[in-house]
């Protein structure tokens, strides 16, 4: 165990390779996910930080409404900000927006960033969204318990 303060060895770095990643399947809100949209998602925990990877592949019957948001894999501690850097893909126009995923709670609510402002996921924003269209993001967090 490396203390704060301590450098740490490589043996204490090998540990981190056999840490086990867990599927999981959260709940999306205002987001269809319909019967051909893909999702994988997977976390691992070491002690009480979290990591967790999500990808949403839109397929038939999937739609995306106003504000977008997810549950997370483990519950966070209060009294943090979880940010993360999320990429919205456009697979007709071979277009990649950047926004960011933001905590509101319990879960992770999808916004697009610009240069004036934050602005919401919807249906037309930051494009019309269609089958093949994906988000994606991974964050780090620290979990209650």
């Amino acid at each position: 165990m490396v203390l704060a303060g301590e450098r740490a060895k490589a043996s204490d770095l090998a540990a981190l390779e056999s840490v086990a990643w867990t599927s999981f399947l959260p709940t999306w809100t205002n987001l269809t996910v319909g019967a051909g949209g893909v999702g994988t998602y997977s976390y691992c925990k070491i002690g009480r930080l979290i990591v967790a990877s999500y990808e949403f592949v839109l397929g038939t019957g999937s739609a995306v409404g106003t504000g977008p948001y997810v549950t997370l894999p483990v519950p966070a501690s209060s009294n943090q900000l979880i940010a993360a850097v999320s990429e919205y893909r456009d697979s007709s126009a071979s277009g990649v927006y950047w926004g960011v995923a933001l905590q509101s709670g319990s879960v992770m609510l999808m916004c697009r960033m610009s240069a004036e402002a934050r602005t919401a996921v919807t249906a037309t924003t930051p494009f019309t969204w269609a089958t093949g269209d994906s988000i994606r993001f991974t964050i780090t967090y620290q979990s209650a318990s």
